[in-house]
């Protein structure tokens, strides 16, 4: 059975009920939102531990919860951006941000084993790529939030450093400890071995 709390972003009822329904029958809590404004009140008011989004919906599209997720303090939820019509460009675009890109229709099996992947790990719950960067460059898990926080998600030294509840000292060491086991000198390099490491 799983664990933990997970918001459903569409405006489709139907999806809501059914997807609400498989996962609450193996055990998570499961909130709805039908639309961007409805999923912004969400994630302000409550902590989750997933989000599967919608991108097209009427009144703003789902990926704009980005921008809100990224002025929450504390541990963020991981995200599968959800859509009939995933276009390369959205693909791309938030390939870093988010857990994954889940084609629709999804199937209960498919749907149950996302939310799995996505509320497991207590915090280790990071993008295939940067799962994929750690294991080959060996990583510490210090090195993967300095990563996730400042180069993915775009926060300053200090936004990271309050994020991790960390100084902006360590987090200049751990950055450089990165730098220096890729190879790498600056996020955009850092941020490139997403693309090797999904050719891998």
């Amino acid at each position: 059975m799983g664990e933990g709390r997970i918001l459903i972003v569409d405006d489709e009822h139907a999806i809501c009920r059914a997807w609400g329904r498989a996962l609450r029958t193996n055990g998570y809590a499961v909130a709805e939102a039908h639309s961007l404004r409805e999923a912004q009140q969400a994630v302000r008011r409550e902590r989750f531990d997933a989000i599967f989004l919608d991108i097209c919906m009427p009144g703003g599209r789902g990926d704009g919860l980005f921008e809100t997720l990224k002025e929450l303090p504390g541990r963020k939820p991981a995200v599968a951006i959800t859509s009939k019509y995933l276009d390369a460009e959205t693909t791309r675009r938030w390939y870093l941000s988010c857990f994954a890109t889940v084609p629709k229709p999804i199937d209960p099996a498919t749907l149950l084993g996302f939310a799995a992947d996505m509320t497991g790990g207590a915090g280790d719950r990071y993008p295939a790529w940067l799962t994929h960067v750690a294991e080959q460059y060996r990583l510490s898990k210090r090195s993967i939030q300095v990563i996730e926080a400042w180069a993915v998600r775009g926060l300053t030294y200090a936004e990271t450093a309050k994020n991790l509840g960390i100084s902006v000292s360590t987090v200049r060491t751990h950055w450089h400890r990165v730098c220096t086991k890729t190879g790498c000198r600056t996020k955009t390099q850092v941020l490139l071995l997403a693309g090797r490491a999904d050719r891998r």
